[in-house]
């Protein structure tokens, strides 16, 4: 008499929302994910967050990974900026960071099963966030002197690459690509999308979570102000973090009371790359995924 099969056990699905960085991705990880009824969410830094530096053992992540997702029925969500990586590491990190392409691969040995969640962002916007982030970190080469590393600079912002890379790892049914631009103009009608594809229930924005605003950029004259003040002043990041936080605070209250930055304000970062070594493979990424990226502004 043979014995019965035993039950298979049914694993909740595993999202991971990788990036890109400076795609209110802050705002996702503070005022949404958190509070969704129908979704475990996990800050996806305290799991992955050796990953993009090489400083966790892919085992050890994998453990993390199971053993969240048995103690729960509800769709697993990570949410990790970091693991598309970043436009503008220091020159030490650009050394030993791990670009896009090399992460997916070892998030698809880490988790095969995975379902990838990409939020992306006009590249000559793009860029202009992450100088500002880059001199609030305490540096101050100029635009063009810190994006002279070309190589990695693209591989950061090709996102057309970054897409069919994990595409081809995962499954195009399995990657799922959001725009910045459509999240900061209809951001209901982003999450609705994106909870759909991740078979959840919607959820309807407050007035409060709309208005809400994380990492609100500066000024171009704030800009130069605090490029000046690291020129004077190098690493003080290193030398008192916590000194360093409450000056980019003050930066940033001083700046608002100064009327902040406005919309017409002009690029810090015009003319430090060729934007249009992107257009082509922008044209082909919206070919596939639809996205609409002429009317946001995208190189196509």
């Amino acid at each position: 008499m043979s014995n019965p099969k035993e039950p298979e056990v049914t694993k909740a699905p595993v999202y991971i929302h990788v990036g890109c960085p400076k795609t209110a991705t802050t705002w996702l990880q503070v005022r949404i994910f958190p509070v969704h009824q129908d979704i475990a969410y996990e800050n996806g830094s305290g799991v992955f967050g050796g990953i993009p530096r090489h400083k966790q053992p892919e085992n050890e992540v994998r453990e993390k990974v199971e053993e969240l997702r048995s103690k729960t029925d509800l769709p697993v969500l990570f949410s990790f900026e970091g693991l598309t990586g970043m436009c503008l590491p220091t020159r030490k990190e650009g050394n030993t960071r791990r670009t896009p392409q090399e992460m997916a691969e070892m998030l698809k040995r880490i988790v095969p099963d995975a379902r990838i969640l990409l939020t992306i962002r006009e590249q000559g916007d793009m860029v202009e966030s992450t100088y500002l982030q880059y001199i609030f970190g305490g540096y101050a080469l100029t635009p063009k002197k810190a994006l002279a590393d070309t190589e990695w600079v693209r591989s950061f912002l090709d996102y057309n690459e970054i897409v069919r890379t994990y595409e081809t790892l995962f499954g195009d049914e399995n990657v799922w690509v959001g725009t910045y631009e459509q999240l900061k103009s209809n951001p209901q009608d982003f999450l609705d999308a994106l909870f759909a594809y991740m078979g959840v229930s919607k959820m309807e924005l407050d007035a409060s979570i709309l208005s809400a605003r994380d990492n609100v950029g500066t000024s171009p004259f704030m800009l130069r102000f605090i490029r000046m003040f690291n020129i004077c002043w190098p690493n003080r990041l290193q030398m008192n973090p916590r000194w360093h936080s409450f000056s980019l605070r003050t930066f940033k209250r001083i700046d608002k009371v100064l009327g902040g930055r406005k919309s017409d304000s002009r690029w810090q970062t015009d003319g430090a790359i060729d934007l249009t070594a992107y257009e082509e493979g922008n044209r082909e990424l919206d070919r596939r995924r639809h996205l609409g990226l002429e009317k946001y502004g995208y190189r196509l």
